[in-house]
């Protein structure tokens, strides 16, 4: 009996607090009850997109005329072409150059598959040629006793 009388103590100014939270977990019930109980509203399946029609597309004359311009010199196609004539036979190409603090990677792109190769300072190409500086944009070998420089990107003159 002692203990309920504490309980009743300690309870006492919690009272309202316990009142509400009983009335809202009733109002709660209620409410959920009712949602359950009730069915949902028909839903219209019906397809109201409506939808453009196609039309292929009508290049104006100027966009025409601006394909006929040669904006940036030469056209790109031929220029890539003539490049690739021009290229000679090797069985491998500088792609790109990673630097990890002082460490430089060259990647090179094998010509007859997908495969990449990451070289160091010391490593041999697949054609023989040994790799005796990496720089910046630069890849310097050793072939056949001849120092060669391979540039990443080459600079256009003229």
């Amino acid at each position: 009996m002692n203990t309920i009388k504490r309980l009743e103590q300690f309870l006492k100014p919690y009272f309202p607090h316990i009142v509400i939270a009983f009335a809202a977990i009733f109002f709660g019930c209620g409410v959920g009850y009712m949602k359950v109980s009730t069915r949902p509203p028909e839903v219209d399946i019906a397809d109201s997109w409506k939808l453009p029609k196609w039309a292929p597309h009508q290049p104006s004359i100027s966009s025409q005329e601006l394909v006929l311009l040669e904006l940036w010199g030469e056209d790109g196609r031929v220029r890539s072409e003539m490049e690739s004539e021009s290229k000679d036979s090797s069985p491998w190409r500088l792609i790109g150059i990673v630097q990890d603090g002082e460490t430089r990677i060259a990647i090179i792109e094998m010509a007859q598959s997908v495969a990449l190769l990451r070289l160091s300072v010391g490593d041999e190409l697949p054609n023989g040629a040994e790799i005796t500086k990496i720089e910046t944009g630069e890849l310097t070998i050793s072939d056949n006793g001849k120092e060669l420089a391979i540039q990443l990107f080459t600079t256009e003159e003229g």
